[in-house]
């Protein structure tokens, strides 16, 4: 009998996942495995850069050790077969009406105030299961390595749009035919994340580095408020507000603003004005939206054929412990944020223009300035 991994795993807050007509239908094993890569990657990409000379020779030797244990469209199937299993999910209602918060991290295409959410969604509170069926000749080093990247996945990670903006997040529950021990309370969580760290240096993809903060940001019982008050902690950091009557106001409160000067290259643009710099807050991800009061709207990111966005580094995770504690976790994971040169553009209703990137424009402490306002965080 061949030896078999079974997971559970716990949905957190809803996860926007579904067919190809965007209905929330089920959780297909290509999402999985897709995710379970990217924690693979992460997890790995320490011990390949310290054993080769360059970043290149590691890369090299990375996807070679991903493609044998996860399989390619050349080699066919990896080391193990992935089934999953799960009870009939419950979607979220599209009428529901999420708080602001939510709301500002859904942004346009999930949500729209008039018209509810626009795609179907897995309520939260609901578990799916993963059997990986290992083969007979898979290594132990490739066991060891999927277990790891199973356990990454629980404890960090998400599926479905918006993942990394805390949607779709899930906490693993028990693991059966695998010696790991699943963290059982947030001491225990910091132990396991302390294992993953490393002193390597900034990647030129998403891995753990020695640049990588993991935070605690909040805790309590219900994921939903947790996420809710860190998206707005965030829409009041990153947003320069509206006016109302004069004052400048961010969901009712009086806006800092910390980014005028985003606001003021942007309106600079909208004028016909050709943009010289990149925005701060760029580091957050691309593509930006800009939209003003005189009726300009820009977008501003990535020009390219085969790239139009560049995902955030900023990663928010909801983990529930089996005594129903809950944490909000950020994982920053500075990477390369473009190759030297990528155009970068800003189109308006008047006109397109073009500006090279440099990674010297990119000032990471525009992200770490967002997480030291969270009081009560706890930096692993």
């Amino acid at each position: 009998m061949p030896k078999v991994i079974k997971v559970d795993y716990l949905i957190n807050t809803p996860m926007f996942i579904g067919n190809a007509e965007q209905k929330a239908s089920h959780i297909s094993p290509a999402s999985v495995k897709g995710a379970l890569r990217f924690w693979w990657r992460a997890l790995n990409w320490a011990r390949l850069r310290n054993q080769a000379t360059n970043d290149a020779n590691a890369l090299r030797q990375l996807h070679q050790q991903e493609c044998n244990l996860f399989g390619d469209a050349d080699k066919g199937q990896g080391a193990f077969l992935l089934k999953i299993s799960h009870a009939n999910l419950k979607p979220i209602a599209k009428t529901d009406k999420p708080n602001a918060g939510i709301q500002y991290l859904l942004g346009q295409g999930l949500y729209h105030f008039n018209n509810g959410y626009l795609r179907g969604a897995f309520q939260s509170g609901q578990t799916f299961n993963l059997r990986c069926v290992l083969k007979p000749n898979i290594t132990p080093e490739l066991t060891q390595q999927l277990e790891q990247a199973l356990l990454a996945f629980g404890l960090l990670g998400g599926l479905g749009s918006r993942a990394r903006k805390g949607f779709g997040s899930i906490s693993i529950q028990s693991i059966e035919g695998s010696d790991l021990t699943i963290p059982k309370d947030k001491y225990a969580f910091k132990k396991q994340i302390e294992e993953w760290q490393n002193t390597l240096n900034i990647p030129p993809f998403s891995a753990f580095s020695k640049e990588t903060r993991f935070d605690i940001s909040l805790t309590g019982r219900n994921a939903l408020s947790l996420l809710n008050e860190a998206a707005k902690e965030q829409q009041f950091y990153r947003s320069y507000g509206r006016n109302v009557n004069g004052i400048h106001q961010v969901n009712g409160r009086t806006a800092e603003p910390q980014f005028k000067a985003d606001h003021d290259l942007m309106l600079d643009v909208s004028k016909g004005k050709r943009i010289t710099k990149i925005p701060e807050r760029t580091v957050f991800g691309l593509p930006h939206n800009y939209h003003f009061s005189n009726g300009a709207n820009i977008e501003f990111g990535v020009n390219q054929k085969d790239k139009t966005r560049r995902a955030s580094p900023l990663f928010i995770h909801l983990h529930q412990f089996k005594s129903g504690e809950v944490i909000l976790l950020h994982t920053l994971m500075p990477a390369l944020f473009l190759p030297n040169k990528t155009p970068l553009e800003t189109k308006t209703d008047r006109k397109t223009n073009t500006l090279l990137f440099n990674e010297s424009m990119i000032d990471w402490k525009v992200i770490t300035t967002y997480l030291d306002r969270f009081n009560t965080k706890e930096t692993i």
